[in-house]
């Protein structure tokens, strides 16, 4: 590695990329007192210092990010010019993000875990929350809208920590450049229709680009990529992409149905914020107990990417020397993020800018030679923790990932059901090599918790190495009883601990405006409104019908182990009397002739009118409410 390289304040340790705009370095800042930490340090290519335009671009990044101070953002932490040259300075996050993590989960032929996906997306709509919500110092909204989430801006710390990245096309009300109408700036991919467009956008655009990476993360294949940037941009103007149930049959019904709703073309669908959107995500987690924590998060990275484990001095218990401002100390943090960076990235060390430079060598333009113009706004999402909690980079993906081969259902080292992989057991689980076994843990359903004398190991399925002795286990899962069994380890062998968990009894109530007959699956329960105790679990087809009223309402229902489902149903008037008559079909099926009086649930319906004798045809959509009829009385 060449010697440092001063630049300001800076010491330039380590170059991490180039783009267009900018180069990208692991550097050291040395402040009063000795105290001294590691950033990541992005500089504008000095050639480009005098184009006010992309003056004022860099610019506007920094005055976004610099606004923001949230856990789940990453923070600028400085900025300004040093000899002609803008910059600024970022925190440093210990360890990947996420596109890393996709792609080698795609190795394995696994699936993220289900948990995690669901604390991740979790996190990144608190990020969203904060920063749409962000009000200037003087109360006015900045009306920040990210435009660039994708699986390269989210960052996941070895020490369970997500961050949302990459403010380097974000548009805030008082950005001081203005983009063109048309201009599309982001990755295509990951873009909102109205984005792909070029039309104005708020909020909710953000929320698409999310649905787009909670898809990839649970399906392990992007929604629109396609073969060519254009058919990628056709694909998500259209925002037509295949149901992620059928991708993944095991996937909770809730899971499924929040992203789609996040995936929607029409804005108006989806979730109106990025809060409404974390409270579906928690409520999923609730309803399948699959709450995770930073530390389960931390573990799972930590078995991903298990190169960091060698470089990481906390590893079996050593104890880490945290004065501050101890020179061996931060000489000993700089060596370990400079190691794990040659480890994770050693084939792109070449393709590296020396330090010395101001751009690429043998390319004025800046650009790494090979890579185009991807790089532009990926080294932004580079970041760090400070000195007491990150070691290395996260240096983005700098090629488009490959599509990710769908798992092997066979493999033993994970889920399927879920894609819940077999977590490492706690460190206080763990015992010597000598004395310790193997103790195979499954459940039927899976996905329960897993406590071993006393201590909780993940879920099931889950591969433990426990001491040699008897181990007491209890299973736990929502909606079923607990099941308790004791377990013997032998030392140097494999034992397996199967049980069958009961489910709850569950309940479905059905409540109607107007009274209907109740039918689940064809078989007749009785009148609303109702109350069926001792429901199997499983999907059912609902139906209420009253052929006097009008009433033909069907809708398929999810019943859940020790659930009370309840169903409410509402009901408005439709009344249709035209001169000429006319046939009249609602959502495609045939309800009568003119003058009519229907019965229709809440919401939106299609509408048809046809006379083949007078040759008229009109359709129409309706809104229905129960608090007013509504009325079509003319062609």
């Amino acid at each position: 590695m060449p010697p440092p390289a001063r630049f300001g304040a800076y010491t330039l340790v380590y170059p991490l990329g180039v783009g267009g705009m900018g180069q990208v370095y692991l550097a050291r800042h040395a402040g009063e007192n000795g105290i001294e930490r590691l950033i990541a340090l992005k500089r504008m290519l000095v050639h480009l210092s005098g184009r006010e335009k992309l003056v004022r671009l860099f610019l506007d990044e920094v005055r976004i990010a610099a606004q923001l101070n949230h856990g789940n953002i990453v923070q600028v932490i400085d900025h300004g010019v040093v000899e002609g040259q803008y910059f600024m300075a970022m925190e440093y996050v210990h360890g990947e993000n996420l596109s890393e993590v996709l792609a080698r989960v795609a190795e394995r032929r696994e699936y993220l875990p289900l948990d995690l996906v669901l604390l991740i997306g979790s996190c990144l709509c608190e990020a969203l929350d904060y920063a749409h919500r962000k009000r200037a110092i003087d109360g006015r909204p900045l009306g920040i809208v990210h435009r660039d989430v994708s699986p390269h801006n989210v960052l996941l710390s070895f020490q369970g920590e997500v961050k949302l990245a990459d403010f380097g096309v974000a548009r805030a009300a008082e950005q001081t450049h203005q983009t063109v109408g048309g201009e599309l700036r982001g990755k295509i991919a990951y873009m909102s229709p109205e984005q792909a467009y070029g039309r104005p956008l708020d909020g909710r655009s953000d929320l698409f680009s999310l649905g787009v990476v909670l898809y990839e993360a649970l399906s392990n294949r992007s929604p629109f990529q396609r073969e060519n940037a254009l058919t990628t941009l056709e694909a998500v103007r259209a925002a037509q992409l295949p149901g992620l149930s059928m991708l993944r049959p095991e996937l909770p019904a809730e899971v499924c149905e929040l992203v789609h709703r996040a995936l929607d073309a029409d804005v108006e669908r989806r979730h109106d914020s990025a809060r409404t959107l974390y409270e579906a995500l928690q409520q999923a987690s609730r309803l399948h107990n699959l709450a995770a924590s930073p530390f389960d998060l931390a573990d799972y990275l930590r078995d991903l990417f298990p190169e960091a484990r060698q470089l990481d001095p906390e590893r079996d218990g050593e104890a880490v020397r945290t004065e501050v401002g101890r020179r061996a100390d931060q000489v000993s943090l700089e060596q370990r993020a400079v190691d794990y960076l040659r480890t994770r990235h050693s084939a792109r060390s070449s393709e590296l800018p020396s330090l010395g430079g101001s751009a690429a060598r043998g390319s004025p333009t800046g650009h790494v030679p090979g890579r185009g113009s991807r790089l532009r706004y990926a080294l932004a999402a580079v970041a760090l923790i400070v000195l007491g909690g990150g070691l290395a980079l996260i240096l983005p993906r700098l090629g488009a990932r490959p599509q990710a081969p769908p798992p092997d259902r066979g493999a033993t080292s994970a889920r399927p059901e879920l894609g819940l992989a077999a977590r490492r057991p706690d460190a206080s689980a763990r015992a010597p090599a000598s004395s310790a076994g193997q103790l195979v843990v499954r459940s039927l359903p899976p996905g329960a918790s897993v406590t071993v004398d006393g201590t909780r190991h993940g879920l099931t399925p889950a591969t433990l190495t426990l001491g040699e002795g008897r181990h007491v286990c209890v299973l736990a899962l929502k909606g079923h009883r607990a099941q308790r069994a004791t377990a013997e380890v032998t030392a140097g062998k494999r034992a397996t601990l199967e049980l069958r968990l009961e489910p709850l009894p569950s309940q479905l109530s059905v409540r109607s405006s107007h009274k209907c007959q109740v039918s689940l699956e064809g078989k007749l329960l009785g009148e609303t409104p109702l109350e069926e105790r001792g429901v199997a679990p499983g999907s059912y087809l609902l139906a209420c019908r009253d052929p006097r009223l009008g009433i033909d309402e069907r809708r398929r229902v999810r019943v859940h182990p020790g659930e009370s489902l309840q169903v409410q149903l509402a009901f408005g008037v439709l009344a249709v009397n035209l001169e000429p008559w006319a046939e009249v079909s609602v959502d495609g099926a045939r309800r009568g002739t003119t003058p009519l009086r229907l019965l229709l649930p809440e919401g939106e319906h299609r509408v048809v009118l046809r006379n083949a004798e007078r040759g008229h045809e009109r359709r129409l959509s309706v809104q229905i409410k129960a608090s007013r009829p509504s009325l079509i009385s003319s062609w």
